[in-house]
């Protein structure tokens, strides 16, 4: 919604429901002075995704991490058979967490959804 103001006092002018009419009012709290609102959008939120990968993960300090979960897993880079399990901060478009595994050989990183569709082929 768009700030506007009143015509009369040139103040803010601030939404309020009709109830009986079921309208969105525009109404200056300084005059009384009362409009019909243009548009029916009080408060709009736009939701973005974007990957913190890049920004906050070192596969190397990771994969030497001595707490981080090990797992059997083999890599599609090197071959080796040692992963690290780590856990993202953020989610992807079915707002599932997203799990990572880091080789411990070459720190190679990739998703464990790639991995559980390759055991599914």
């Amino acid at each position: 919604m768009n700030q506007e103001f009143c015509k009369e006092c040139n103040n803010i002018l601030y939404p309020k429901e009709d109830k009986e009419e079921r309208t969105l009012l525009l109404t200056c709290k300084s005059c009384d002075f009362v409009e019909e609102s243009h548009n029916n959008v009080v408060f709009t939120v736009n939701y973005s995704f974007k990957s913190k990968m890049s920004h906050n993960i070192v596969p190397k300090d990771l994969a030497s991490d001595p707490t981080l979960l090990r797992v059997h897993a083999l890599c599609n880079k090197c071959n080796w058979k040692e992963a690290v399990v780590y856990y993202g901060d953020e989610v992807d478009d079915d707002f599932v967490f997203v799990v990572y595994l880091i080789c411990t050989n070459c720190f190679n990183m990739w998703f464990v959804n790639e991995e559980l569709e390759n055991k599914n082929r």
